[in-house]
């Protein structure tokens, strides 16, 4: 791994970069080499599983480049994955919520580990500039790292309640939901994922992991560094494909929760197929978010705002300013260098 490299954040997006491109200025053709092209096969119960039609993933910004060859696992697959993450509930969720934590601290760190592979898989798999594939990647490690942080912070969330007579003992316990469906979206393939498997696995629960279609590298990748943090068999299971594998994931009937961050059409749909059932359900799904300049602004910067706003990540992100409201007193103003900027 590269040492002594400058983190991408959202807050330091000004700094010297110029290190981490030189970096990758070499790192990027021997990731292309070793990397794209291989065949990779879903995990189920920590055993390789190509049960499906086998499907290939060429590079969003050259179609001719090969990134990576999956599988698109049948029902049967998605069987034998839910049925695997119900078989290692019980262990996994009886150990103490300190284990649990050890154990999701070491796939944080196995993460990091691996961040410049992840951000480079995400270059190639979804067409990321350089800057925001490695925000990913480090935005990835944080949130593992926070949820640790949260269940130490609030001592795994279990809290002794007040009584109302002496004898009385009430004790608040956080719980596992149990066996979840973590469906994760193409634009940010790594923090997402991470983001939705950190609060599941870390409080007990298991999950059958889907990534998006295009997302299959990065998604293989993640497999790997939990199953060298030494994860459970079963715990976490992976299953590639496209929506038939999600449809089949979504509507099998052991599932807890289903957790999914993607489009409202698709969210929409998961709804109602769970709507006349007992499986929970949270959606993370797009959204029309508008930029509101007021006559008091400065223009130039809401602008570049503007800008940053609509096309942050090619526009791929839930919370894109695609709409906006300026005060008529500014309007032209702000349209006129808006047209300029663009």
């Amino acid at each position: 791994m590269a040492t002594g490299l400058p983190r991408v954040t959202y807050s330091n997006i000004g700094a010297d970069f110029g290190p981490l491109h030189a970096w990758l200025d070499q790192a990027l053709p021997c990731f292309r080499r070793e990397m794209l092209g291989r065949a990779w096969p879903n995990i189920v119960a920590g055993r390789h599983d190509v049960s499906g039609r086998a499907y290939e993933i060429a590079c969003p910004f050259d179609r001719d480049l090969l990134v990576a060859r999956l599988v698109e696992a049948d029902r049967k697959a998605v069987e034998h994955a839910v049925l695997a993450a119900r078989a290692a509930l019980p262990a996994w969720r009886a150990r103490p919520w300190q284990d649990r934590v050890a154990v999701m601290r070491r796939f944080a760190r196995e993460v990091d580990q691996r961040k410049y592979e992840l951000a480079m898989a995400a270059l190639f798999e979804v067409g990321k500039s350089r800057l925001e594939a490695v925000g990913e990647a480090d935005e990835a490690v944080d949130l593992l790292v926070w949820y640790c942080d949260e269940m130490e912070r609030n001592e795994g969330f279990t809290r002794q309640m007040g009584r109302a007579v002496p004898n009385e003992e009430t004790v608040c316990r956080l719980q596992p939901v149990g066996v979840f469906a973590v469906i994760a979206p193409f634009n940010f393939p790594v923090a997402l994922s991470c983001n939705m498997l950190g609060a599941c696995l870390v409080a007990g629960n298991t999950a059958v992991y889907k990534p998006a279609e295009q997302a299959g590298l990065s998604a293989s990748i993640l497999m790997e560094a939990a199953r060298a943090a030494g994860l459970p068999d079963g715990v976490f299971n992976l299953v590639t494909g496209a929506g038939p594998t999600g449809a089949a994931l979504v509507n099998h009937p052991d599932l807890d929760k289903v957790a999914f961050t993607g489009s409202t059409e698709v969210g929409k749909a998961i709804q109602k197929s769970l709507a006349s059932r007992g499986t929970k359900l949270t959606l993370e799904l797009g959204g029309k978010a508008a930029h509101i300049v007021f006559e008091d602004a400065t223009i130039d910067q809401a602008v570049e705002g503007i800008i940053n706003g609509i096309y942050f990540n090619q526009g791929h992100v839930c919370c894109a300013g695609s709409r906006l409201f300026v005060q008529e007193s500014v309007e032209e103003e702000v349209v006129a260098k808006l047209k300029a900027r663009m």
